[in-house]
C-alpha cells in the first residue's frame, strides 16, 4: 500500500538531475552498505531507520526526491517527512532495483 501523495518516475527523476536550474534534495534511505555499493552521484544517504533523529538535515526549502531499492523504504520515508511538516516530498518508484542513470560507488 502506497503511502507517499506524490510519485516520480525513475525517468522523470533523471530528467531532473539533468537540469541543471533544478534545486532539490535526493534522499536515499537505503543502508549504508547498499548505497556504499551503488548510489546516485549527489544523493544524500540517511538510512530509514534515522530519518526520525536527522530531520535536522533535511532542508523543506525544495522539493525531496526519496530513494530506496524498491520504492517501499522511501515511502515509508515519504510519510515521515510528510508528518513532520514537509510539503513536497516525492516517492521514486521502482527506485534503485530498476535505476538505469549515472551511478557511483564507494568501492574502488
Amino acid at each position: 500500500m502506497t503511502v507517499c501523495e506524490k510519485e516520480m518516475t525513475n525517468e522523470q527523476l533523471e530528467k531532473i538531475l539533468h537540469d541543471d536550474e533544478a534545486s532539490f534534495l535526493l534522499l536515499d534511505v537505503r543502508e549504508t552498505t547498499e548505497y556504499a555499493i551503488q548510489h546516485i552521484p549527489g544523493s544524500v544517504l540517511i538510512p530509514l531507520g534515522q530519518l526520525k533523529n536527522r530531520l535536522d538535515e533535511v532542508s523543506n526549502e525544495q522539493p525531496i526526491y526519496v530513494i530506496c531499492r524498491s520504492g517501499v523504504r522511501s515511502d515509508e520515508a515519504c510519510s515521515i517527512l510528510r508528518e513532520n511538516g514537509y510539503d513536497e516530498v516525492y516517492n521514486v518508484v521502482p527506485g534503485m532495483i530498476h535505476w538505469n542513470g549515472i551511478v557511483e560507488s564507494d568501492f574502488a
